[in-house]
């Protein structure tokens, strides 16, 4: 949000709020309140006016269709605006707390949809098409979707949008012919709504040739052609960015980054069964990597796709282990299987601790790894020492501490050494004997040099540390 974006929507809140002062059951300006305050990113101050708006809803007698649209906008950019737990890690919110705001937005919309209002019709049908998949109620989705498409719907409502979203679901629930018929009329009339371009409709078609058989991969070279085309257009910094990433020699279609980014923009714009298609495809060109399955594994589990989620979270705990957060939710979708499973890695877990804090400088695998009947034997890095401690076991040092005890070991000999001349010295002195030996004086003098110089005594090479 710009900076004078920021300041008109701080100005309004000011304006609004006075006028509730005067009038503080006005629907229309609670619910124009509860979304100043999401677009100011003000989610716990939009929660009570939120809940006010809605229960004004339920309330009144006399609720206009457009009054009921606007409820029910503000919900589910309510639901949107909660989406993450945190950012950064891209964890998303599962709770039963959010899936009730998805759910008064459905109750509104049926309520608001049984007053048959010709003017709002065919909008209130694309709204509940998008509450109903993000549910992952994906045939009643496209029921309402298909029934848009037949009657050619275009009354507040852009028509390459809904055939877009048809299309999706179509690949989602295993049609993908229907869904390359839907994508490939649209290509040339990309959508407009919700920001999506003619680069969401090309990728979608490209990932849907990759995943549907041979007899689709004909068409790769140039859909990935159109695709790189279509990227360069719509998100020309974005696609010089992936370019120079790439680098020379690196095949775009062999690439996961683009797949990544499209997916991360849906998730940002809550858009599931779209971002776990270009979740998968980012996973099939860069298998393992773990916080992408973990992803993916979040928004089957939030779409009710219970079978993948637990298939997808099990994969990235084989590659991610010490997630504490990948162990929850785990518990929170198969908590039978997984409740017994980590109870019996606890007791392996203690054990491998214990034996860390005898050995502080010992080289251990990461105590948190779950125990596996077929470990392969670990051998120490290039830069360790094997030793044995006091109990009898064998330990791997580092090598900068063993070089660090040669380094003192050494330096005490030294100081032995120089202790001895001083002590010879003392005892020549008490004799009588002259201090002078046979060598010459600059013989003696090199030596007493040489035996201060640095170059004589041991260096420590730099070496990286390596850590338990």
């Amino acid at each position: 949000m710009s900076g004078s974006t920021g300041v008109e929507t701080k100005v309004e809140i000011e304006q609004v709020i006075a006028k509730l002062g005067k009038s503080p059951n006005d629907l229309d300006s609670v619910c124009r309140l509860a979304c100043l305050y999401l677009d100011d990113n003000k989610l716990s101050k939009s929660k009570p006016h939120a809940d006010h708006a809605l229960a004004l809803f339920k309330k009144s007698k006399s609720i206009t269709v457009k009054q009921g649209v606007d409820v029910a906008d503000m919900l589910v950019k309510y639901w949107k605006c909660e989406k993450f737990v945190n950012k950064a890690d891209l964890r998303i919110v599962l709770s039963e707390e959010r899936n009730q705001v998805l759910n008064s937005a459905e109750d509104v919309l049926k309520t608001v949809i049984a007053k048959k209002d010709s003017e709002y019709g065919q909008l209130l049908s694309l709204k509940m098409a998008f509450v109903k998949e993000s549910r992952g109620e994906f045939q009643p989705a496209l029921a309402l979707l298909s029934d848009l498409i037949a009657i050619q719907a275009t009354n507040q409502v852009d028509l390459s949008f809904i055939i877009f979203k048809a299309a999706v679901l179509l690949k989602h629930v295993g049609q993908p012919k229907q869904c390359i018929e839907y994508l490939e009329f649209i290509m040339d009339d990309p959508p407009v709504q919700d920001g999506y371009t003619r680069t969401h409709v090309a990728a979608f078609l490209t990932h849907t040739y990759e995943q549907s058989g041979d007899k689709y991969r004909v068409f790769l070279p140039k859909a990935y052609k159109d695709l790189q085309e279509a990227f360069a257009a719509d998100m020309p910094a974005a696609s010089q960015k992936l370019i120079r990433s790439l680098g020379k020699g690196n095949n775009f279609s062999q690439s996961c980054e683009l797949w990544e980014i499209l997916a991360l923009q849906a998730l940002d714009r809550c858009d599931y069964v779209l971002a776990v298609e270009f979740l998968s495809q980012a996973i099939a060109k860069a298998p393992g990597k773990g916080k992408l399955l973990h992803v993916l594994a979040e928004v089957y589990t939030l779409l009710k796709q219970r079978d993948k989620a637990i298939a997808c979270a099990e994969e990235a705990y084989s590659v991610m282990p010490q997630s504490s957060e990948l162990r929850n939710l785990l518990l929170q979708i198969a908590p039978k299987v997984w409740t017994e499973k980590l109870r019996q890695m606890a007791p392996t877990t203690s054990i491998a601790q214990e034996e860390q804090e005898e050995l502080p400088g010992a080289y251990v695998e990461d105590p948190y790894a779950p125990p596996s009947p077929h470990k392969p034997h670990v051998e120490p890095p290039e830069n360790m020492i094997i030793h044995k401690n006091s109990t009898g076991h064998e330990v791997f040092l580092s090598a900068e501490k063993e070089i660090a005890a040669e380094e003192a070991n050494n330096s005490n000999t030294w100081l032995s050494k120089m202790k001895n001349k001083a002590s010879d010295a003392l005892k020549a002195i008490n004799s009588g004997t002259p201090l002078l030996n046979t060598k010459s004086p600059g013989a003696a003098k090199d030596e007493m040099e040489d035996d201060h110089l640095p170059h004589n005594r041991p260096k420590s090479p730099e070496h990286n540390l390596i850590k338990a």
